[in-house]
């Protein structure tokens, strides 16, 4: 794009038709801009009577319209709309850089810029253990579950130096390549390292990623992780992932890539983010958004608690288990929970609310019988505990055996509840609040 000083005009023909842009800059010994030399140029010059053996000089803009390295793309998106379709950049020193153009993806490489993101947690009311591939590989799926609002983090700040450092904040860890290509040829050590291989990056940066829930806590947070990472990196791209693809990318990391077993829901809950029935079929998954009214949610938010078991789970061992049983008297219970995950649905849509939570006590009886590994006494007894101090319903949030509780309440009853739970067992009852949103980017203000 660049012609010297020094150059004729017939030098400068190749240069200005290389290009779709049809212009070429045209600079001194020092590398300063000092004009600008279109295809329209040249032609004008000819046409009055201008020689091709002439320098390049001659014929050149001097008064063309430049832009500092440091300029926003609002602000050159400003000087275009001036009437200019290309805009040179240039140092404090005024030697070109790069320029600036309509349909150019690769300029004003924003090595400061900084991307946040951040995916909601969710919790699954009814259907879990549905969204196994053994068992909707042969008969639908379906879950109901909600995100909520606590989140999974990822700072990203693109390097121009090509190293790579990963920081995952909850498992205390750090991983560090010298390049692009050195991470490719390793071994991922973290999900997080796991998610970008799954998206295949090519440049440097700096990730930090951390979590307000607990590893183990049953609240999909790893598929939280994965999501905001992902979110993360759509923010950099020209054309955009959609809500699908981040959840597929995100179970291609987590089950296929990290190799935690589990099953699909978690992924498009927290891609998607509010209300939502999920399909799942042998071809494809398929996200019904629930629109609920806003009295509908506030109630349920005063009537549901959480409450953190503090008992952390492995939840892939969990869900291999739940794979690798596949008697028929299991898949009868499944087929049982997807009917009751459809009434349940109803009663919620229509704001029958209490019979919706003495639904998750039949839930969590069927889950019970579908997945013996899912409880011991100890849980049970912290469940016992909660029915006796008003709950009407709840159940274990996850693959089981630890994590969070998710009961329902009557909200007068709710003080009563978190005594109970707290002088017995030590547990804090904590409150819910629903997320419309699911994976969200923006850019920080610098």
């Amino acid at each position: 794009m660049c012609v010297s000083s020094a150059a004729t005009v017939i030098d400068s023909v190749s240069v200005v038709e290389s290009t779709r842009y049809q212009t070429a800059f045209v600079i001194n010994d020092d590398s300063k801009l000092i004009g600008i030399v279109t295809n329209g140029d040249i032609r004008r010059y000819i046409i009055s009577g201008g020689k091709m053996e002439a320098p390049v000089v001659n014929c050149m803009n001097r008064h063309f319209r430049a832009a500092p390295a440091n300029t926003s793309r609002e602000g050159i998106l400003k000087i275009m709309d001036l009437g200019y379709s290309v805009v040179p950049i240039i140092d404090d020193n005024g030697r070109y850089v790069d320029f600036f153009a309509f349909g150019r993806t690769n300029v004003l490489a924003e090595t400061k810029t900084t991307i946040r993101a951040r995916a909601p947690v969710r919790i699954s009311f009814f259907g879990g253990g549905s969204d196994l591939i053994s068992y909707y590989n042969h008969r639908d799926g379906l879950v109901l579950s909600a995100s909520i609002a606590k989140f999974a983090h990822c700072t990203l700040s693109p390097r121009s130096d090509g190293k790579i450092t990963v920081n995952s904040q909850d498992l205390g860890v750090s991983e560090y390549f010298e390049s692009p290509e050195a991470f490719r040829d390793s071994q991922p050590q973290t999900l997080a390292s796991a998610v970008l291989k799954a998206i295949e990056v090519d440049s440097g940066f700096d990730l930090h990623v951390y979590s307000d829930v607990p590893i183990g806590s049953g609240l999909g947070g790893s598929s939280a992780v994965a999501t905001s990472i992902i979110a993360a990196f759509n923010e950099l791209r020209s054309s955009r992932w959609t809500s699908f693809d981040i959840a597929e990318l995100a179970f291609m990391a987590e089950r296929l890539l990290f190799g935690v077993a589990g099953g699909w829901q978690d992924q498009y809950a927290c891609s998607f983010g509010g209300f939502n029935l999920i399909e799942f079929k042998s071809t494809e998954t398929v996200v019904n958004p629930i629109r609920l009214d806003p009295d509908i949610v506030s109630e349920l938010e005063c009537s549901l608690a959480l409450v953190n078991t503090k008992r952390s789970r492995d939840s892939g061992k969990l869900h291999q288990n739940h794979t690798e049983d596949q008697s028929t008297e299991k898949e009868k219970t499944l087929t049982r929970m997807v009917d009751f995950c459809r009434k349940m649905h109803r009663h919620l849509i229509k704001g029958e609310l209490t019979d919706f939570g003495i639904g998750l006590n039949e839930a969590w009886e069927l889950k019970r019988n579908a997945f013996p590994g899912a409880t011991d006494p100890s849980v049970d007894a912290i469940y016992e505990c909660a029915k006796q101090a008003g709950a009407l319903g709840g159940k274990l949030l996850g693959g089981g055996m630890g994590g969070y509780f998710l009961f329902f309440v009557d909200p007068g009853q709710r003080p009563y509840l978190a005594a109970e739970l707290e002088s017995k067992f030590g547990l804090q009852v904590e409150r819910i609040f629903f997320e419309n949103h699911g994976a969200r980017s923006w850019r920080a203000p610098i």
